[in-house]
């Protein structure tokens, strides 16, 4: 059991591994049964504990989870919900655009953000992210505001030279 991380209590955060380190991106906080969208981040790293880390650009509330793993020196984040849409969700209904197609990348030695490209079809949320021949699997999910599909994503992730 880790101790708990200096930040707000959450669901629908996306967790990642990097470095022999734990890390915990966004999600959401609920105040009085509304929605508080969280783009903040943190580390845990064995004998040292938590450490506030680099906030992302934007909420990524539901992602697919965990984060990918690239070379043991980035963390991926496909998509997620960065709440603009969520109050109107149910006005939208089959009207809503989806959710966010950006692919985020965390550079773990730096603590910084960079967009590192756009998944082509649209992302879901409320998935696992699964690797099966070093291609990223994202079976299922959320691709609209309480629309689920049974699609089956297959994204291919170029991998990067050692940095």
């Amino acid at each position: 059991v880790l101790s708990t991380w200096p930040g707000s209590p959450r669901m629908l955060s996306v967790a990642g591994t990097a470095e022999g380190s734990f890390y915990l991106f966004s999600g959401v906080a609920l105040n009085e049964g509304k929605r508080k969208y969280l783009n903040d981040a943190f580390k845990f790293t064995p004998g040292k504990g938590w450490q506030k880390i680099k906030d992302l650009p934007a909420a990524v509330v539901a992602a697919p989870s965990p984060a990918y793993n690239l070379n043991d020196a980035d963390l991926l984040i496909f998509g997620g919900d960065d709440g603009k849409l969520a109050d109107k969700a149910a006005d939208l209904k089959e009207n809503h655009p989806g959710f966010s197609r950006e692919i985020l990348n965390y550079d773990v030695a730096a603590d910084s953000w960079t967009v590192a490209g756009q998944v082509e079809a649209t992302a879901p949320v409320t998935t696992p992210l699964l690797v099966w021949n070093d291609k990223v699997v994202l079976p299922g999910g959320e691709v609209r505001a309480a629309t689920r599909t049974s699609n089956v994503l297959i994204v291919s992730v170029k991998n990067a030279e050692s940095k």
